[in-house]
């Protein structure tokens, strides 16, 4: 029997970085990821640039709940998006990672 790939959400600062900067950061994480085989949801991919916030807070929060764990970038600390989809994650028992490493 074929065993299902890990899908892992992406969480990180994005709001108030320049786009390029935060593109690349989630697609360094997202590559590294990839290549170790798993299903990787980079929300810099899903969600326009231009989009409210709250907009996209519940766009990167339906994508969050599809996957079956958190990697933490290192900046998701001051990020109030990313501590949101941390402590969600949190409530609802979905493994946090800090560390591409620790996968």
């Amino acid at each position: 029997m074929k065993q299902k790939r890990l899908k892992i959400y992406l969480s990180g600062r994005v709001t108030g970085d320049a786009r390029e900067d935060v593109e690349l950061k989630f697609g360094k994480a997202e590559e590294q990821l990839a290549l170790k085989g798993y299903e990787v949801i980079n929300p810099t991919k899903r969600v326009h640039a231009d989009e409210k916030w709250d907009l996209a807070m519940r766009q990167c929060i339906a994508d969050m709940m599809q996957c079956d764990a958190l990697l933490m970038l290192p900046d998701w600390k001051t990020s109030r998006g990313a501590t949101i989809e941390h402590k969600l994650a949190e409530w609802l028992n979905i493994p946090i990672y800090y560390d591409a490493k620790e996968l």
